[in-house]
């Protein structure tokens, strides 16, 4: 697991830096499933002055492997305008009340997805 840095000169999210957290649940996009979302599917986007997260989708435990599949398969198909990238989308973890650029990297579940397995609480088709 790694730490994603943000390369940006003002870092933190300006609900954290007001001391302010959000009263709601999460809930995993992915269809149907009524679990609580553990894992952000995102790329890095920069247009050569600023970066943001692309972000495809929220998943639990179960969904997130599937999930990653399906933005590894929306980034290959994206359109970009001169001097904009999109990098290859990660699993991150979501961290209640802690801002996106310390959210950590979890190349072992990219790692799961690539090789076509399955979380341990997934159950295969």
């Amino acid at each position: 697991m790694e730490a994603i840095e943000s390369p940006n000169k003002i870092t933190g999210d300006s609900a954290n830096a007001l001391g302010m957290k959000f009263p709601y649940r999460i809930y995993c996009q992915g269809k149907p499933c009524p679990g609580e979302a553990r894992y952000k599917v995102a790329s890095r986007w920069s247009d050569g002055f600023t970066w943001e997260w692309k972000t495809y989708g929220l998943y639990c435990e179960t969904c997130v492997l599937k999930g990653f599949t399906c933005g590894l398969a929306h980034q290959k198909v994206c359109a970009f305008a001169r001097g904009e990238n999109l990098d290859k989308p990660m699993i991150l973890e979501l961290s209640p009340g802690q801002p996106s650029s310390q959210m950590v990297r979890r190349v072992d579940l990219e790692q799961l997805a690539e090789l076509g397995q399955t979380t341990s609480g997934e159950a295969r088709s």
